[in-house]
């Protein structure tokens, strides 16, 4: 594990009880991709004392469905919510990247939602992980368990599949548990098949994320027909072809709904390729019609699987410096009757790239030019975001004497401010936090050394107040020197709390210990902080969880220099020791003050037993021990004191 380094941004003692991780929307909802982890992705980065290490949903799913058929199942679950709320979710390749922070770089695209297997604990079915400050890049992870039988229909003592992907694509986009509806998709214990959304699941989600929202070419009437058209203008193709295409970015927002757009083409058009692109975009199953100028239609497409992406319409012999519509309608009338595309007419080609535009500043090497306060950067308000809301940079460390400083502005209202920094290809960045005066502004560090993924959050800023953010290389001895980084600072995120673990003053020789009585499958996020009173001999402190076995599933380092550091368990069912050992480098009398802080990140979907209930939903899924016992693995072999 790589030794953490001090850190410059002062970090705040919080004693106050965590808010669930629940409840907060993702940021880009009308934008989400979702992918299928292939068989053998490692799903975590924590040491795993038994059971399975990797997904293997293909294997587990493969025994019982075709491929076609439970993949359709996990997308008709997605889409359920994505139809009654402004959400799209497009399917990907999977990146094969494992599950979590391990191996996340600069060059792959790995996908918001990402489906999985593994083994858990026998009392779940399945568990996911929604959008949250705290949860970091396992964010959209949802783990079925490895150990239960899914078909579509759930006959013969199998579950299904469906039913149990409604629940989880829930939780994955931030819905809690409807506790008392056992007929809500929401309900956390499984009780057999779902057929599709309550009037309270669907409202729960437009209230998390608002009606689906009309394009931008409807306007107050519509283009639902040819005297209503949208026109659009050729241009040539940004990609560097010498052909000329026209686009448009739009929206079926009801099964009813119809786009219609009106086109001349060019003086050499003799053939058009309507590509109505929806892969990667959302799960629209698509109609595409050519019409002439008359209004009548001279060729089509229909698209009924939404597995297979965008649906495509070649017609020759189309006449030159002509009017041409393009009708969208949907292909079917169930949930993949909505859904967004790009729409990309090629004259005299196959418009196969996509139009993309990078929303964040790209502002790369800047050779020293933003080294002190006064000659900071400034950023701008990220496209698609409230005024000084968001923003979103690209940048480069050059080297280990190279620091950056960038200005924003807060919002109208102040607020939580959230800094996110990812660095690549080994590198770790730090981020401090500056007031308008100069003055360090004490942060809360979230989430620090998950493979180049750095967060902390301010508590309270100004209205309309100017910050500063500096980034510099965090640890010369285990991070790259220099690098690229994506910097994000956030004013619309909750502000994020961890639950109290374990908090006090030891030494060389102190033995201690707390338990962690788990009782359903839980993905938990720690922080570990110490500050030591002599860190020339007593540099570090680490933490190891043991299970009940006392074999070990999880260990955390930090060093005494007032740092955070931070790590994301799964923990199985079962009750937990987590011991505490302090690093000298030399026998001393030196004390540390240590702080450990956890958050539970996941609310699986029970197994529903009448002999053994799950816990009520108020309940935690884990609760700390302060005298662990009976039951609870001793790591000295003797009494914990």
């Amino acid at each position: 594990m790589p030794r953490p380094t001090p850190l410059t941004v002062e970090s705040l003692e919080r004693r106050d009880q965590p808010a669930s991780v629940f409840g907060n929307p993702w940021q880009n909802a009308d934008k989400l991709t979702m992918s299928f982890a292939p068989d053998g992705v490692q799903y975590s980065d924590q040491t795993w004392a038994s059971g399975d290490h990797v997904s293997r949903l293909y294997t587990r799913l493969n025994a019982t469905m075709a491929a076609s058929v439970w993949q359709e199942e996990l997308l008709r679950a997605a889409y359920a919510w994505t139809a009654a709320a402004n959400i799209n979710i497009g399917l990907i390749p999977d990146s094969g990247r494992a599950f979590g922070p391990t191996g996340v770089g600069e060059t792959v695209t790995t996908a918001d939602i990402r489906v999985g297997s593994v083994d858990s604990s026998s009392e779940v079915l399945a568990t996911s992980i929604p959008y949250h400050p705290l949860t970091g890049y396992r964010a959209g992870n949802l783990m079925l368990n490895a150990g239960k039988t899914f078909t579509k229909g759930g006959a013969n003592g199998t579950y299904d599949l469906y039913s149990v992907a409604l629940h989880e694509m829930a939780n994955v986009l931030g819905l809690a548990d409807n506790p008392t509806d056992a007929l809500s998709a929401r309900y956390g214990t499984y009780t057999g098949l779902k057929t599709g959304l309550l009037t309270a699941d669907t409202l729960a989600a437009q209230v998390l994320y608002g009606l689906r929202k009309a394009d931008a070419f409807e306007g107050a009437l519509g283009n639902g027909t040819t005297a209503l058209a949208s026109t659009l203008t050729p241009a040539l193709d940004p990609n560097g072809n010498v052909f000329y295409r026209v686009v448009a970015n739009g929206d079926i927002t009801t099964a009813a709904d119809a786009d219609v757009y009106k086109f001349t083409t060019r003086a050499n058009t003799s053939q058009l390729t309507v590509r109505l692109g929806t892969a990667g975009k959302s799960l629209l199953a698509g109609k595409v019609e050519l019409l002439n100028a008359a209004g009548q239609v001279v060729a089509s497409a229909t698209n009924t699987n939404p597995l297979t992406g965008d649906t495509v319409l070649t017609a020759t012999g189309v006449a030159a410096n002509a009017t041409y519509y393009v009708r969208v309608t949907a292909g079917r009338s169930d949930v993949f009757a909505v859904g967004s595309y790009q729409l990309r007419v090629g004259f005299n080609y196959d418009p196969v790239t996509e139009t993309k535009v990078d929303p964040r500043q790209q502002l790369g090497a800047d050779n020293g030019a933003n080294n002190t306060l006064a000659s900071a950067t400034p950023l701008t308000t990220t496209t698609g975001f409230v005024a000084n809301t968001r923003y979103s940079a690209a940048g480069r460390v050059e080297g280990l004497s190279d620091v950056d400083f960038y200005k924003v502005t807060a919002p109208s209202a102040g607020g939580v401010m959230t800094v996110t920094v990812q660095g690549y290809a080994g590198l770790s960045a730090s981020a401090t936090v500056y007031s308008a005066s100069g003055a360090v502004v004490a942060s809360d560090i979230l989430l620090n050394w998950e493979n180049g993924l750095y967060r902390a959050q301010v508590p309270a800023t100004a209205g309309n107040g100017s910050y500063y953010v500096k980034l510099q290389v965090q640890d010369a001895d285990w991070s790259a020197w220099s690098g690229n980084y994506n910097l994000d600072v956030d004013f619309t995120q909750p502000l994020a709390a961890r639950a109290q673990v374990s908090s006090g003053t030891a030494g060389q020789t102190s033995r201690i210990a707390v338990g962690l009585d788990v009782t359903e499958s839980t993905a938990v996020s720690f922080a570990l902080s110490m500050t030591s009173t002599n860190t020339s001999v007593l540099n570090g402190v680490a933490i190891t969880i043991y299970d009940a076995a006392g074999l070990v599933v999880g260990d955390l380092w930090t060093d005494g220099l007032n740092s955070t550091d931070t790590m994301t368990a799964f923990l199985k069912k079962g009750k937990y020791t987590v011991a505490f050992s302090f690093q000298y480098a030399t026998t001393s009398s030196a004390t540390a003050s240590f702080n450990l802080r956890m958050a539970a990140l996941s609310d699986p979907i029970d197994v529903y037993d009448p002999n053994s209930p799950p816990p009520p939903p108020a309940s935690p899924p884990v609760t700390v021990v302060p005298n662990p016992g009976t039951g609870f693995y001793d790591p000295w072999g003797n009494p914990i004191p």
